[in-house]
């Protein structure tokens, strides 16, 4: 089991923006959104009086191919559903 030392949660705001996009060679576009979950700082510091800090982060990671063609669902087979058909003022 690791050793554990006490830290302090942080609050933080967004500076900018959380998304950044990449330019691929073929043509093709990468985007990656970072999300903040959490984030703690040492309570105390290293021998050095370097600062510890701890992040926990999720990454989302999307490519968009240079045509923008891609592949959905197919919906399913059978006469499609009017919206509001449950309500007389839709007929």
């Amino acid at each position: 089991m690791s050793e554990k030392i006490k830290a302090k949660l942080l609050d933080y705001e967004l500076v900018g923006s959380d998304t950044v996009t990449f330019k691929l060679e073929d043509g093709a576009k990468m985007k990656v959104k970072v999300n903040l979950v959490k984030v703690a700082r040492a309570i105390e510091k290293t021998e050095d009086g370097t600062t510890i800090y701890q992040a926990q982060v999720n990454n989302n990671v999307t490519f968009l191919p240079k045509d923008r063609n891609v592949e959905i669902p197919k919906p399913p087979a059978g006469k499609p559903k009017k919206i509001g058909a449950q309500d007389p003022r839709y007929g």
